[in-house]
């Protein structure tokens, strides 16, 4: 089925999509279970990498045949997408299509999860469980960057993993994780990021100090309700 090609309106633009990710939450809207889906019937696509195909008449800062990268929820399954310009941000000419859209879901809810939700500073310790999985290893990455001295919990096949983005390598099969983390951290640690849930939320609960606090990704995400306009 063919649709017709929309030209976008005065603060939109309409990008060639190059590359879409598929990952875990794509799989959850499929299933019915994601709470920020669309009514059916609507195109997936989480996040997406394309290039500009033509600029709404409002639009400054952006110029045909420019890559760029959006989280877009829904609708990047397509060949072409018109989207608000406010949603999509340069890719820079050394960063590949694929590379950056490997890139925007994990680092986006990593950062909001450090900054909008805990807030972190200089000095402070952090613990984070899965970190040899995606939106891991941006924690780690992101918590060096703000200098908090982060334990990574991972597999005992990941320290080096581990090691290597500024973190020190919790093996969590050699025991509880609260009790691991507070032979290093007696008082305990001032924040938890943790990507695991279920059984995993009480002994992260008692690896965290009397002062500190608990985020998970879903308590710092919450997608716009936009239109979609994919082709």
């Amino acid at each position: 089925m063919n649709l017709p090609i929309a030209e976008p309106e005065p603060d939109e633009l309409r990008v060639a999509v190059r590359a879409a990710g598929v990952g875990a939450t794509d799989l959850t809207i499929l299933a019915g279970d994601y709470m920020f889906a669309p009514k059916i019937p609507f195109v997936g696509g989480y996040e997406i990498a394309g290039v500009v195909e033509a600029i709404g008449a409002d639009v400054t800062g952006f110029r045909v045949g420019q890559r760029v990268a959006a989280l877009t929820v829904y609708g990047g399954f397509a060949e072409r997408l018109v989207r608000g310009a406010e949603h999509f941000v340069p890719i820079p000419d050394e960063v590949s299509d694929v590379e950056a859209v490997a890139m925007i879901l994990n680092y986006v809810t990593a950062w909001q999860m450090i900054h909008r939700v805990a807030n972190v500073r200089a000095g402070q310790t952090a613990l984070v469980t899965g970190a040899g999985s995606g939106v891991g290893t941006a924690l780690l990455q992101l918590l060096q960057l703000a200098r908090v001295k982060t334990y990574g919990a991972a597999s005992a096949e990941k320290p080096g993993l581990v090691t290597g983005l500024g973190a020190t390598p919790v093996d969590y099969r050699l025991g509880p994780i609260d009790r691991l983390v507070r032979a290093c951290e007696p008082a305990g640690v001032d924040f938890v990021f943790d990507a695991i849930g279920g059984a995993n939320i009480g002994p992260c609960l008692r690896a965290i100090s009397p002062r500190g606090r608990k985020s998970a990704p879903l308590n710092c995400w919450r997608p716009a309700p936009w239109k979609e306009r994919s082709f």
